[in-house]
């Protein structure tokens, strides 16, 4: 019987790496409306099973015209290493987003690592729900987010938070009073 992977091989070698439909959504800016839209009308290459329940893949080269970040060999290497689920890459990437001015991009990718755990995407998450940069802006959100940084030990989410605290004399500490 032969094996699914193999008509797929081809495939995956002229388009390079493939990229989650989440990640696509990030990368282009498009709704992920737009990029099933796209995917059915086969603008854009799926890469394996069509299965239900499986994870849709996006061929990179079908993609990478619409991107909105321009990706390097090293910044594509760690895109699919955000894809995988490294926190570590997801909130690297998240402020390479940022530093170009891509908000909506960044919280994607913020979400995804602060999830995880990240100290430093729980604390740029808080930052962009306090600012509204890229999600509806939430204070409440914000400062849950600055908070789990705090408690992760994120210095300046603590410091940030001592800071609100004494201006809106929460009574934390006696001493910001």
């Amino acid at each position: 019987m032969e094996s699914l992977a193999e008509p797929l091989t081809p495939i995956v070698a002229k388009a390079g790496p493939a990229i989650t439909l989440g990640a696509v959504v990030s990368i282009t800016g498009w709704s992920e409306r737009t990029a099933w839209r796209r995917l059915s009308a086969g603008s854009i290459a799926r890469i394996g099973s069509v299965a239900s329940g499986s994870r849709v893949m996006v061929a990179w080269s079908s993609i990478e015209a619409h991107a909105r970040l321009r990706l390097d060999c090293e910044g594509l290497a760690l895109l699919c290493r955000a894809d995988s689920g490294s926190a570590e890459s997801q909130n690297d990437l998240a402020l390479c987003f940022l530093e170009h001015g891509l908000a909506d991009g960044a919280a994607y990718w913020l979400q995804q690592a602060a999830r995880s755990g990240h100290g430093d995407a729980m604390h740029w998450l808080g930052r962009c729900y306090l600012d509204g940069a890229g999600l509806a802006q939430d204070r409440n959100l914000g400062l849950m987010w600055l908070a789990r940084s705090a408690c992760a030990g994120h210095r300046i989410s603590d410091a940030l938070l001592h800071a609100l605290c004494g201006r809106f004399n929460c009574g934390a500490s006696p001493l910001l009073a």
